[in-house]
């Protein structure tokens, strides 16, 4: 995802580093030929982050072969009790296994550039593609602003309309006890002017963006949370957006849009290839199959390039990047209702989930340390985790770090911002 997003940024008409052609060159992908003739300079970009990924796995892969067979051999002489002998297996199996991936790669590779090139030019329609955007568009601190504070559509109105529902809500009955309306009431006044400051045009757009998430954050935190509308949770969502350098969004429109491709005839001998009747079965055409392709396929497909079987890219794109790409809608943090209480909010779920931010923050965040959503309703991509992926890709981890010794790697490993974890760690888990 850091390298589709940091190939998207660079300059039109510029080429890829000499060692990065030479990566591309060694694996047979030249420029402005073949796979590559006529494609925009982003693709070029991101095919020679693969190319220089693909240099580095082979050359560090057979060591970890090698262990991970070791390992192997231990556990099967421990089930034989000795009685059974390994056969050899040294650097030299290892370097051939290794190349192995490589010449997979290169297959997925070369599958993934035909299918994206079909689908840049929009299929039938055969539009030109070498001035075709990159599948995300990045945003301006003022576009952020409007998706976080604005009138419309925005985190903040999205926010209360979720906490509505809960506005008279108390923790226990109390005839005549207004206290709960009382401080809503006072919160949506607030939200408000921080939002007035935060879309004010006259104001640093980036610097009122980020003290404008940091006050909304403070005030959701000061609110006493009930078993139905969690602010705390609320709070440590829009945390997490306050420490987000960069936003982008999916491009719809355009080469990236949804389309229709053409016709496919599929015949009786491909549906009964093998099996019963399959020795019967003739190349009459049984149906004509038209492939639909939804609005964004082309990003999904470059994103999942190692994997080129699935048939929707998307569905696995959107599925993994819950938290490590994609912060979760505010509004999970409230049920539709006062009296049913939001799932896995306990001290053992988020203790699980602070310690999945600090060990593995890249993987997507499970289900079982949240009330996650798939994604937030202003279809947002960015997150603090994105933001340190980002730093490091330019640094060149994935190229010229990674897959080597920790010693070897360390200078270029993704850092999370301190500050995201200070201060979710020094919270208290409420009693709700």
């Amino acid at each position: 995802q850091a390298a589709l997003l940091a190939a998207g940024d660079a300059p039109a008409g510029s080429i890829p580093t000499s060692d990065a052609v030479a990566a591309m060159e060694e694996v047979g992908l030249k420029l402005g030929r073949g796979l590559l003739r006529d494609v925009p300079t982003w693709l070029t970009h991101y095919v020679a982050h693969c190319a220089l990924y693909m240099k580095r796995e082979v050359a560090k892969l057979p060591r970890h072969i090698l262990d991970d067979h070791r390992k192997t051999v231990e556990k099967e002489l421990a089930k034989s009790k000795g009685g059974w002998k390994p056969p050899p297996f040294g650097l030299g199996d290892a370097e051939i296994e290794a190349m192995a991936v490589r010449e997979n790669r290169l297959q997925s590779m070369a599958i993934c550039l035909s299918r994206v090139r079909y689908m840049l030019g929009r299929g039938p329609e055969k539009l030109p593609f070498a001035s075709a955007p990159p599948p995300t568009r990045p945003l301006t601190a003022r576009e952020v602003a409007e998706k976080m504070f604005g009138p419309k559509d925005s985190m903040v109105q999205g926010l209360l309309q979720a906490m509505k529902p809960h506005a008279r809500s108390v923790g226990k009955d109390v005839e005549g006890d207004h206290s709960a309306e009382i401080r809503h009431a006072e919160f949506n006044a607030e939200v408000e002017r921080i939002a007035r400051e935060a879309t004010d045009p006259g104001n640093d757009p980036e610097k009122s963006l980020k003290s404008g998430l940091i006050r909304l954050r403070d005030a959701l935190a000061s609110m006493p949370p009930t078993p139905s509308a969690r602010h705390d949770v609320a709070a440590e969502l829009v945390h997490l957006h306050a420490h987000t350098r960069r936003y982008w969004s999916v491009r719809r429109g355009d080469h990236h849009g949804a389309f229709t491709a053409e016709e496919i005839p599929v015949r009786e001998n491909e549906v009964n290839s093998f099996g019963i009747g399959a020795e019967g079965a003739s190349e009459q055409i049984v149906k004509q199959v038209r492939p639909e392709y939804k609005a964004g396929t082309a990003g999904g497909a470059l994103l999942v390039w190692y994997k080129q079987e699935m048939s929707d890219p998307l569905q696995w794109v959107n599925a993994n990047r819950r938290g490590c790409v994609v912060v979760p809608d505010v509004s999970c943090a409230y049920s539709p209702r006062p009296g049913v209480a939001v799932a896995k909010c306990g001290a053992r779920e988020r203790e699980a989930w602070l310690a999945h931010l600090a060990e593995h923050p890249e993987d997507p965040w499970p289900q079982h340390t949240g009330p996650w959503g798939p994604a937030n309703a202003q279809r947002l991509i960015g997150s603090p985790v994105l933001d340190a992926f980002m730093a490091a890709h330019e640094a060149g981890w994935g190229t010229r770090f990674g897959g080597g010794r920790d010693e070897e790697d360390e200078p270029g490993r993704p850092r999370l911002d301190p500050d995201v974890l200070t201060w979710l760690l020094d919270r208290k888990h409420p009693e709700c």
